[in-house]
């Protein structure tokens, strides 16, 4: 398969085809794992329902406050809508719907619903600011909005600053599913797409920089299930999905929607529940698989009473790097490991991951079946196992961005850049070290951020903590802790010589933090990244 081989596209609207970068600035696809076999013509909502209705039968596929859906029914409601926007809004092939909500039934049905009529998704947070909505309005042109009634005075005024006069309908008056779970109705002939159409633009969470459109295919869409949902997330019937990351963002789209799905999975989706009520969430569903973040992870760990969850069998992290004390202590309270996976938004979904049986400490595993994986030197050329470089991946998905600038910078000769600094070992697994702009270079040391971030994080009076390098006039930058006591713990100069000595017990003494700042909170983007970018602004010279 070509990537985005328009020849054949369904499109009729031709905005985001005519906008993606020229051919040799694009990914380079493989297809050579033997799952990978795409035919040229591929609805990825039609796929992911026809998988559910195969492998679930009538067993419930989502669950809710508002009750519990079959795959059938999913796939009657997901029709409804998407006749109401082909008939009742005037949706064409290749229009953008975007969909703003909490995780929910509804928003999950306005997602297939949209892909089945053959219009491409663009997901946003719900928490997004009129500013930064508006920027996604003026890069991706949509021609609907559906959205959480919460979020409709934030879109008008995101349209008012677009400048765009785009039709707001709220997301539970076409998009909830009904009351009563029947597949009445008529149904509704899927668009047939090409494997290549775009199907979906997911934003950047900007954690250090502006926010980039990547746009991903059909055929992505189903070989992230294919790949990390086959061979590592292994979802089957009667499993019970829980977890915080949203559908906006891959993390949650694959997770929470495409992997559970196909597999005849439920997935429980709560608009209400929040981060902190996770173990609450998961008793009350009866959760077997749990989806989130490191911060939660190490935040659970907090309560004592409550990891009494007797279904769970398999846990999932990503979005930070997965600190060893944390794995360890989870595995130790729960008895299910942790599968710590690394992936991004250009990438669609996970590229480095290891099942439980393929675990080995001190890495996040070894490439996805389907994916490659090699480390490049500053000037793009391989390095030898065992050397630090920078992670490039490729596979049946990639990067491809509709600046054409950034698409320059985050494809080298058909492989995907990730910004990852790693080391790669004999037998492929990943050693993890930092993003591209987390190395700090101090007396002549390359110390990488991560590694004295998971030192620090050990000590029991640290809740979260980040590290950068400062300009040094002694040592070209010196190393600096931004640090966010727990709870009781007392942010004084004690402390801080504590936390120093304990990082100098666990590592190598000279990467130490020089300085250590405590703060209330640490900054986060929308997705609960820490903003790296405004570290710098937070340190005070006069404070230890």
């Amino acid at each position: 398969m070509s990537a985005m081989d328009d020849t054949v596209t369904a499109h009729r609207d031709r905005f985001i085809l005519d906008r993606l970068p020229p051919p040799h600035l694009r990914p380079e696809k493989i297809y050579g794992h033997p799952d990978l076999r795409l035919p040229p013509r591929l609805n990825a909502a039609q796929w992911l329902l026809m998988q559910g209705r195969e492998t679930a039968e009538d067993a419930p596929v989502v669950t809710g406050p508002g009750g519990a859906w079959s795959c059938s029914g999913i796939d009657a409601a997901a029709d409804r809508m998407a006749r109401r926007l082909v008939d009742g809004f005037g949706i064409e092939p290749g229009n953008r719907v975007l969909l703003a909500g909490a995780n929910s039934p509804a928003l999950l049905v306005a997602i297939l619903a949209a892909l089945k009529a053959g219009a491409i998704v663009v997901p946003a947070l719900p928490l997004l600011r009129a500013r930064e909505l508006a920027a996604i309005l003026t890069t991706a042109r949509p021609q609907l909005a559906l959205c959480d009634a919460a979020v409709m005075a934030t879109l008008e005024a995101a349209c008012r600053r677009a400048a765009q006069a785009v039709p707001i309908v709220a997301l539970e008056d076409p998009g909830a599913p009904p009351a009563v779970d029947h597949a009445g109705g008529e149904a509704f002939t899927a668009c047939a797409t090409a494997a290549d159409d775009p199907a979906l633009i997911l934003f950047s969470s900007g954690t250090t920089g502006r926010p980039k459109a990547a746009v991903h295919s059909h055929g992505d869409i189903v070989s992230i299930v294919l790949t990390f949902g086959r061979h590592i997330f292994r979802a089957r019937p009667g499993d019970i999905v829980v977890g915080t990351p949203s559908l906006a963002f891959a993390y949650g789209f694959g997770a929470l929607l495409t992997f559970p799905l196909a597999a005849g999975a439920t997935v429980h989706l709560d608009p209400a529940a929040r981060a902190a009520d996770l173990v609450e969430t998961a008793h009350r569903a009866g959760a077997s698989m749990l989806v989130t973040a490191p911060t939660a992870y190490r935040r659970l760990l907090a309560q004592e009473e409550a990891l009494a969850l007797p279904t769970l069998r398999r846990c999932f992290s990503a979005g930070e790097r997965l600190p060893q004390a944390v794995a360890a202590a989870w595995c130790a309270r729960t008895g299910v490991p942790i599968i710590d996976l690394l992936g991004s938004t250009e990438m669609l979904g996970p590229y480095v991951s290891a099942p439980e049986e393929a675990q080995r400490p001190g890495t996040i595993g070894r490439a996805v079946p389907g994916f490659e994986l090699r480390l490049l030197d500053r000037e793009g050329r391989p390095v030898p196992p065992g050397s630090l470089g920078r992670l490039a991946v490729r596979g049946p998905t990639g990067c491809l961005l509709l600046d054409a600038d950034d698409q320059a910078r985050a494809v080298h000769e058909g492989w995907t850049l990730t910004g990852d600094i790693c080391r790669l070992d004999a037998d492929g697994y990943v050693h993890y070290e930092s993003r591209l702009d987390g190395i700090i270079v101090s007396s002549g040391y390359n110390i990488a951020a991560s590694e004295v971030e998971e030192a620090l994080a050990a000590h029991p009076d640290v809740a979260e903590c980040a590290v950068i390098g400062m300009p040094d006039p002694e040592r070209g930058h010196a190393v600096v802790a931004l640090v966010v006591p727990g709870e009781g713990a007392d942010p004084s100069a004690a402390l801080a010589e504590t936390l120093r000595g304990h990082v100098k017990a666990t590592i190598a003494p000279y990467k130490a933090p020089r300085r250590i700042h405590f703060l209330e909170t640490l900054p986060k983007t929308a997705t609960g990244k820490i903003r790296r970018r405004d570290l710098a602004a937070l340190v005070d010279e006069d404070v230890e």
